[in-house]
């Protein structure tokens, strides 16, 4: 048959001394494997969740490092991930929403790849606030190259 009645493996938990408990999601036929996680975010104050993509269920110094990164230029890049969401929201709608990621947006996924060269392609995805929206920029190393929004 097709599977559809197959049952899940249960959820490995992986233990990391950064990220904390990490759940690792096997690779679906469309999907990479990941560690799925949360932790506290310090320029924001809140608890964010992690996807790191990884093959073999541990978390590279190369992620953590890059996650340690993330949080010490974040307050740097909002305005210019702000910038990139408002050009790229124009372009889809006559009227479109005018959004402040401090005041309109919550910070909720980080997604941080395992494979860092050539370039670091990583994501940071953002919920509305009171709304059920949510945009997710690429990023190229550090510039944002890529907009998807879901509802």
């Amino acid at each position: 048959m097709f599977g559809f009645f197959r049952k899940n493996k249960p959820i490995e938990i992986i233990q990391d001394d950064f990220f904390g408990e990490l759940s690792f999601v096997e690779a679906k036929e469309y999907e990479e494997s990941f560690l799925f996680g949360a932790k506290q975010f310090s320029p924001i104050g809140e608890i964010v969740e992690y996807r790191l993509l990884s093959q073999s269920k541990i978390v590279l110094d190369k992620q953590k490092s890059w996650a340690i990164e993330i949080e010490s230029r974040y307050l740097e890049v909002v305005e210019q991930l702000e910038k990139f969401l408002n050009e790229e929201c124009e372009k889809l709608t006559t009227i479109p929403p005018k959004l402040n990621i401090k005041k309109d947006l919550d910070l909720v996924l980080i997604t941080i790849p395992e494979v860092f060269e050539p370039t670091i392609v990583w994501s940071l995805e953002f919920s509305v606030k009171r709304d059920f929206c949510f945009y997710e920029i690429e990023l190229i190393n550090w510039t944002p190259t890529n907009l998807s929004i879901s509802a």
